[in-house]
């Protein structure tokens, strides 16, 4: 039964894909944005990349600090401290997770991801660390470091109990019955938020949250939630990839997140830098940052656009 219901979700859960083309005016732009950053990977070659929300919101899922971002709805992530200490906090969470995730499972890697496992495979990048617990890069090809986890797995904040997310869906499912019906039958009044939250107008205070069947702990995305900390041991691993890197490509981040900023500041010591975002980022505003090989070269492009024609141009 749990599985029929899960697949119903999956299947209604819609395929939006953001499909952007520049307008005419800017085309000149693009193109010498591809001329730069064409010769900045070939003359520093290898690059570890670190990657945030903008490559992911090309396969419709929402990131936080863009204009039509989660933050401008109003989103308001949980916070770990809450997560851990209110079971009211956690059916909130787990109810609106159990709507999302079937769109979030759902979604398919960009052209971007694919660009970065290409360049990969070309030897031009060496390593990739990820903001994102989507799961996409993992999806396209690519080995990344995920900074803050992955919303693919659960695990017993009291014991070493893990289980896939697909697995939970199961049990959320099967514990909350008709629950996944609302989704199914919904008129636009549910929406999609970063990080696999559903903004929904819905009462979770019935929410069954299950524990952990090992020992009956607090079962928990296996992500840092925001106020969280970072394991050590992936910290180890992101320095350590960004430390075999010749330099440093920073896409689709405001690197507003000091866990990512702290990498890429440590790398300005070191190599030269390259940053593709749309809009401002923490490097733009430092007046204190030292960088050993000048500024970091900034070009203020979507990265699903800009990122493949580099992947063209390098194969001509």
């Amino acid at each position: 039964f749990w599985l029929k219901c899960f697949l119903t979700m999956l299947s209604a859960a819609p395929i939006r894909r953001c499909q952007f083309t520049p307008p005419v005016g800017d085309r000149s732009r693009l193109e010498q944005h591809v001329r730069e950053l064409s010769l900045w990977l070939s003359s520093h070659a290898p690059a570890v990349v670190v990657t945030g929300a903008g490559m992911s919101t090309e396969s419709g899922i929402p990131d936080y600090r863009s204009p039509h971002g989660s933050y401008s709805k109003g989103h308001k992530p949980i916070q770990n401290a809450q997560f851990m200490k209110s079971l009211d906090a956690r059916r909130r969470y787990w109810a609106r997770s159990t709507l999302g995730y079937p769109f979030l499972l759902s979604r398919a890697p960009t052209k971007a991801h694919y660009a970065v496992h290409a360049l990969e495979a070309r030897g031009l990048v060496c390593g990739v660390v990820t903001q994102n617990v989507d799961g996409l890069h993992t999806k396209a090809g690519s080995n990344p470091v995920e900074l803050h986890g992955s919303l693919h797995s659960v695990g017993c904040t009291s014991c070493s109990y893990q289980i896939t997310r697909v697995e939970h869906q199961a049990r959320l499912i099967t514990a909350n019955p008709g629950w996944e019906e609302f989704h199914c039958a919904s008129d636009g009044s549910v929406s999609s938020r970063a990080d696999g939250d559903w903004a929904v107008d819905v009462d979770e205070a019935q929410f069954e949250v299950p524990g952990c069947p090992s020992c009956g702990g607090i079962l928990k995305p296996t992500i840092v939630f925001f106020g969280g900390s970072i394991d050590e041991s992936v910290k180890i691993s992101a320095q350590r990839a960004v430390d075999q890197g010749c330099s440093l490509l920073v896409m689709g981040t405001s690197l507003e997140t000091y866990s990512a900023y702290r990498l890429a500041l440590d790398a300005a010591k070191r190599v030269p830098v390259c940053v593709v975002n749309i809009g401002p980022t923490r490097y733009a505003r430092s007046d204190t940052t030292v960088f050993a090989h000048g500024k970091p070269l900034l070009l203020e492009q979507r990265v699903g656009i800009l990122l493949p024609a580099v992947v063209n141009a390098l194969s001509e």
